[in-house]
């Protein structure tokens, strides 16, 4: 008995294809169609037109690249020093740095890295200078007024003077009053101190005995004062009347002389 035969022949499926695209590469991967980005006028865009716009726009970029800097002022402790920090940032090296004090005085700068820092001791204006290596600079201003250069100061409306006592308020908005440096002296040249002192209100109380009295203060940081109170007395018939008279009591003079030790040989 011969076995069954089966027939498992399927249709042949046709190697051609249908595909309607037509092949850039053949089998060995030559390109056998061109691009359409190959024409001439795309091979000059590519090769010629695009590197050219790319290499100027840097060419320019680097010539026109302008540092720039950024200025922080620490906050002072002595009201007598702080510290000015200019941070640069410039994407070429950096040619030449320079900072004057009242655009005249050099400051002393200490450098790192791209960071430099200056002390200053006066209030004033600060000009920053630095220029990159292509030339191209910037130059930046900053007003340092934290530093105390003003000496106590004394209100005349604040004054009180009588034949036997002196009153006056002695203030300083920054540093404050060194109230341990006030004293005063007669004509005769005699020093006085103060028969009582309110730390509070800077309410300073001599005893007045020639009728005038120069009294002299500093602040903390040192920066001193002087000033002038005198009085004449009215209204007295007889002094040698053993009643009291009435007595008018004028201030005559008042002159404040403030002393500034912000002098300009001053070192920074």
């Amino acid at each position: 008995m011969q076995p069954t035969r089966y027939n498992n022949k399927h249709p042949k499926k046709s190697l051609r294809t249908t595909d309607s695209k037509k092949l850039l590469y053949d089998a060995r991967g030559v390109r056998v169609q061109k691009s359409r980005f190959s024409g001439g006028f795309y091979n000059t865009l590519l090769y010629w037109v695009l590197p050219f716009l790319v290499i100027n726009l840097l060419i320019f970029t680097l010539v026109t690249a302008t540092p720039k800097v950024e200025v922080q002022v620490a906050e002072t402790n002595d009201y007598k020093t702080t510290t000015v920090t200019f941070n640069v940032k410039s994407m070429l090296p950096v040619k030449s740095v320079t900072a004057l004090w009242e655009y005249a005085e050099p400051l002393e700068l200490t450098q790192d890295g791209k960071t430099y820092t200056a002390q200053v001791t006066k209030n004033g204006n600060i000009s920053f200078d630095v220029t990159s290596l292509n030339g191209m600079s910037t130059r930046i201003y900053e007003n340092i007024d934290i530093l105390d250069s003003t000496p106590p100061q004394v209100n005349p409306d604040d004054c009180e003077v009588s034949p036997d006592k002196l009153t006056i308020k002695i203030t300083d908005s920054q540093s404050g009053v060194n109230f341990d440096s006030v004293y005063a002296t007669d004509p005769q040249g005699r020093k006085i101190t103060p028969s009582s002192i309110d730390k509070e209100t800077g309410t300073v109380e001599f005893a007045m005995y020639l009728g005038a009295l120069e009294v002299y203060a500093e602040d903390m940081v040192g920066n001193p004062m002087q000033a002038n109170f005198s009085t004449t007395v009215d209204g007295m018939e007889d002094t040698s009347s053993d009643t009291d008279e009435s007595q008018d009591v004028d201030i005559d003079n008042v002159d404040i002389d403030s002393t500034d030790t912000d002098t300009e040989d001053s070192d920074l």
